[in-house]
């Protein structure tokens, strides 16, 4: 299941929970970094975190 379909489904959960008179807002909010970890003057670890 994508992000997408996943905050899609979790939006639906919410507005079935809710009554006619409440409301909410819901926001999603991510980002993809590099990263780079050194030891010792030395390259460790290097990766992506999306």
């Amino acid at each position: 299941m994508s992000h997408q379909q996943q905050f899609e489904a979790l939006v639906a959960v919410l507005k079935a929970a809710i009554s006619p008179t409440e409301h909410f807002t819901l926001a999603y909010d991510a980002e993809a970094s590099d990263f780079i970890r050194f030891n010792h003057g030395q390259v460790r670890q290097a990766g992506r975190v999306q």
